[in-house]
């Protein structure tokens, strides 16, 4: 099967760093046609990548990669959603889905709450609801971001809690790509309801494929141990 299928990764990287490029060059030059045809496909071949493994039987955690690659689906709607003007809370809900559907992975991974690790996320998600309060509300957009920004919380803490002694690169990946997706997506609402940072276009997009792509190798690597139900 592996020889059969060996031209897939040649495919998917090409496709891949073709599309990245096309879009952060049409991000420079102001291009919305180009940005809107290339943006979701580095995160729906992640998709078509867990998908192969699923179909295959490589996936060495069924039920977690099933999950991944449905989150990965949601975000791609929701890089579509966020190309349009009137897309904002669109793809915010899709991009919710898809932080549930990598919540529902990792308490499939682990379920030991381990609440004390939940405190950074907290304070991170009170801070930054804190620090745009004003602008959130003078757009109408308080409550929404305030529970977009608690699921996301929550992704964080629940990936990060899966760390324990034994854990294997699986954990890893999933923990490097819930942060660097949340660093994203702090930025975004930085942007859009707060001051202006220089390159933000930049740092958010590459920030959340890496995320994105963080995640998505967390269900391609194998678990060292099995499940913890502590």
């Amino acid at each position: 099967m592996e020889e059969k299928f060996a031209w897939r990764p040649i495919v998917g990287w090409t496709l891949a760093v073709l599309t990245v490029g096309v879009f952060l060059y049409a991000t420079a030059t102001g291009d919305g046609q180009w940005r809107l045809l290339t943006k979701p496909w580095p995160v729906l071949l992640l998709a078509l990548r867990l998908h192969w493994a699923l179909k295959e039987s490589g996936a060495p955690q069924e039920i977690y990669t099933r999950r991944i690659r449905n989150g990965l689906l949601a975000s791609a709607v929701g890089d579509i959603c966020l190309e349009f003007e009137a897309g904002f809370l669109p793809g915010m809900l899709a991009f919710l889905i898809g932080h549930l559907f990598y919540v529902a992975a990792y308490l499939n991974a682990d379920r030991a709450a381990r609440w004390a690790r939940a405190v950074p996320f907290v304070l991170w998600g009170a801070g930054v609801i804190y620090l745009l309060q004003e602008g959130l509300s003078a757009a109408g957009m308080l409550i929404p971001v305030s529970l977009y920004t608690a699921v996301i919380c929550t992704m964080m803490w629940r990936a990060v809690a899966r760390i324990r002694p034994g854990a294997g690169l699986d954990v890893g990946w999933a923990v490097a790509g819930a942060l660097l997706f949340a660093v994203s997506d702090t930025l975004i609402a930085v942007t859009r309801f707060g001051p202006d940072i220089v390159g933000a276009p930049y740092w958010i997009i590459i920030l959340y494929w890496l995320g994105q792509w963080g995640i998505a190798q967390s269900a391609v690597v194998p678990r060292a141990r099995s499940n913890s139900t502590e």
